[in-house]
């Protein structure tokens, strides 16, 4: 009974990657196919290229140095700047969650303000982080912090208010 349960989870997870690779191979088909139209039936080059020399490509920027760097350095740059919002988002939205969700006389003070600075999205804030803090770091951090500080300041504060009393006096 056993074996034939270790067997059966074994075609599961086999099935479950075929079924990656079939949704993978369907869209590069239908990519390929809609470039093929565009050239071939329409008579004009596609905007769009074949799947192949998307990769060609991809290949030749990792190993091939583009404005002085490769496409690691330029990733590790962007990755970079999304740790840096990202680390302040946390360390503020955590300390900020656990304070409102503890004192409700200053709950009762900032959360008005939040409540109107927390629908406005991280892409509208692209201007005036431009303009307050210049076109640097600073600027795209303050884009990321702003998009992870509200959700991480609102489930923790959600969190610690859902909590029993008796956990929260920890």
């Amino acid at each position: 009974m056993q074996l034939n349960s270790k067997n059966n989870s074994k075609f599961t997870w086999v099935k479950s990657v075929l079924y990656y690779v079939a949704g993978i191979f369907l869209l590069l088909s239908i990519w390929s196919l809609y470039v093929l139209i565009q050239q071939v039936v329409f008579s004009r080059p596609s905007i769009i290229p074949y799947p192949s020399e998307v990769i060609k490509d991809f290949f030749y920027l990792i190993f091939h140095a583009v404005d002085g760097r490769s496409l690691v350095e330029h990733v590790l740059a962007s990755l970079f700047r999304v740790f840096y919002g990202f680390l302040y988002a946390f360390l503020i939205g955590i300390s900020l969650g656990v304070l409102l969700a503890t004192r409700k006389h200053l709950d009762r003070i900032i959360q008005p303000v939040l409540a109107m600075f927390r629908p406005i999205p991280p892409i509208a804030w692209i201007p005036f982080a431009i303009i307050f803090f210049g076109l640097g770091l600073a600027s795209q951090g303050f884009v990321i912090f702003v998009g992870a500080f509200f959700p991480i300041l609102q489930n923790t504060y959600d969190g610690i208010k859902q909590s029993s009393p008796v956990f929260r006096d920890v």
